[in-house]
């Protein structure tokens, strides 16, 4: 999910996206989740359930998408970002009068891409229980977010590049 929206936007494959800039992607790094059930397996944990998730960490839409620019832009290729756009406006406005225009491929990448992103673009703050995991272990699973999604942005335009789909 994550890494399909990624490539996309850097192909410059989403020229609109269906999300209000402030809607929240709720992602984790798997060295985090490794770290943390690493410690799981060494200690139960202190409940039943566990939820590994950014929390009140959470970047909105338009953090990882200036974020996925700037990276883009200093390996040299800017992109367009996409236009962001409610549901009312696609299905309103953009779906019945530019949908018929476009390529059967692009109408089906951007369906696939929207049928991803509820799977981690949530509306607010989804619980997490790492602030508890933490005390209870007594260290910290902090990670440099900001590092881990450019580092993200580097290596799918780089792959990108090596596949040949982006110049």
């Amino acid at each position: 999910g994550f890494h399909a929206m990624g490539r996309s936007l850097l192909r410059g494959g989403l020229p609109i996206l269906v999300v209000d800039e402030g809607e929240r992607l709720d992602f984790v790094t798997t060295d985090q989740v490794a770290d943390i059930l690493a410690a799981m397996v060494h200690s139960r944990p202190p409940g039943r359930e566990s939820w590994i998730t950014a929390g009140e960490e959470a970047w909105s839409v338009g953090e990882l998408i200036r974020v996925f620019a700037e990276e883009s832009a200093a390996m040299g290729h800017p992109i367009d970002t996409p236009r962001l756009v409610s549901t009312d406006m696609l299905e309103r406005l953009i779906r019945p009068v530019f949908f018929e225009e476009l390529p059967k491929r692009v109408i089906r990448r951007f369906e696939q891409v929207m049928s991803l992103a509820p799977t981690f673009i949530s509306p607010g703050v989804i619980a997490s229980s790492i602030g508890d995991l933490e005390a209870h272990y007594g260290r910290s699973f902090a990670v440099d977010r900001e590092a881990a999604v450019r580092a993200s942005a580097r290596f799918l335009r780089a792959g990108l590049e090596t596949a040949g789909l982006v110049s």
